[in-house]
């Protein structure tokens, strides 16, 4: 039997089955790692605390002057999470829901149709978990800070490292919802229109 004399037809629960196989796939990633953003949140904050807490009871400024480093590394660890997230996402809403399913699946694209209202709040919210904490654990080591050279050195280092992680977060943001939609109209507008 060759490929001419099969019927196309017997494929098609097969077809459906990679179809949904791969939806599921997709969206298991996408929650998968919004819990794994959730657990380098709380690794934040709860460090924040920790260190912050033992600098000022031991008025050690060097010790608050640590935290900028593992507030970088977490800031940058979850910034790749959620451009992964952004990068499914975008697939499922563009690629994937307009050309298979049948119309069934489209949760991507209402997503990307209908943003939430202060979306943007919980957007800069989350981001300054590791913004801000790396700022105030600058401002407590500045506070402890005694005149010796090696500790002036580390707060000027930490200072660097804390600009950076600020820097990393206003420039390393992946699509919001509304300016991919704006970006998908203009391309599927017709040119002269």
């Amino acid at each position: 039997m060759t490929d001419a004399d099969r019927d196309p037809d017997a494929d098609a629960p097969r077809h459906d089955a990679l179809v949904v196989a791969e939806y599921v796939g997709l969206r298991s990633e996408i929650i998968k790692l919004i819990e794994l953003q959730s657990q380098l949140v709380s690794l934040a904050v709860v460090t924040v605390g920790a260190v912050l807490g033992v600098a000022v009871q031991t008025r050690s400024s060097g010790l608050a002057f640590v935290y900028p480093v593992p507030a970088l590394i977490l800031g940058i660890t979850w910034l790749n999470h959620a451009h992964a997230i952004s990068r499914c996402a975008l697939y499922l809403s563009q690629d994937f829901e307009p050309h298979r399913g049948g119309g069934a699946l489209g949760w991507e694209g209402f997503v990307r149709r209908n943003p939430l209202r202060f979306g943007m709040l919980g957007y800069w919210g989350v981001r300054s978990v590791f913004m801000g904490s790396s700022l105030v654990a600058l401002v407590v080591g500045w506070s402890l800070i005694r005149e010796h050279t090696l500790l002036i050195i580390a707060g000027v280092i930490s200072t660097l490292i804390s600009l950076g992680t600020v820097a990393l977060f206003l420039l390393w943001r992946e699509s919001s919802p509304r300016k991919l939609l704006a970006e998908e109209s203009t391309k599927t507008a017709v040119p002269g229109e």
